[in-house]
């Protein structure tokens, strides 16, 4: 009888010890560096996007979303989805809306990554006011994001 309840202890505690009460639910910190909220570029200017990104355990990926603020529109937490980069091209110097989609991998077992990526802005994009989102995701599949708006603006004759 002894050796039974010892078997069952023995088993109850492998279990306790295996059981994942450790699960992570905080999602990554994101802090969008630049470009500043509301700040301007030139068509056919380099945009430059900075973000630092941190977790309390380990992140997983990132992706930065470029679209127009033409509808005013406005943005909630989601999940991340996979998507294919998307770049609206038009021909001619016809305008466009534009819009990028840039994701990837953060470097295996980090805690802490800083997003630098210089985008070219298509000479003939539309002007007005644009939303950039940065996305993140964590080991655990939580996710964070922040947006902020920039403005395109046409070079001015001075």
């Amino acid at each position: 009888m002894k050796i039974k309840n010892i078997f069952l202890i023995a088993t109850l505690l492998i279990y306790m010890a295996c059981s994942d009460d450790n699960v992570d639910t905080e999602p990554p910190e994101i802090e969008i560096v630049k470009p500043i909220e509301y700040d301007s570029v030139i068509k056919g200017d380099t945009l430059f996007v900075e973000a630092n990104v941190w977790d309390n355990e380990y992140l997983n990926s990132w992706k930065i979303d470029i679209h127009d603020n033409f509808d005013g529109h406005t943005h909630k937490n989601g999940s991340l989805k996979n998507s294919d980069q998307n770049i609206d091209e038009a021909e001619n110097d016809e305008l466009i809306a534009w819009n990028l989609i840039l994701e990837d991998s953060f470097p295996k077992d980090k805690s802490k990554y800083q997003i630098k990526k210089q985008i070219k802005v298509p000479e003939n994009a539309e002007e007005g006011e644009y939303h950039l989102g940065v996305f993140a995701s964590d080991k655990w599949g939580n996710v964070n994001q922040v947006f902020i708006s920039f403005y395109i603006i046409s070079k001015s004759d001075d």
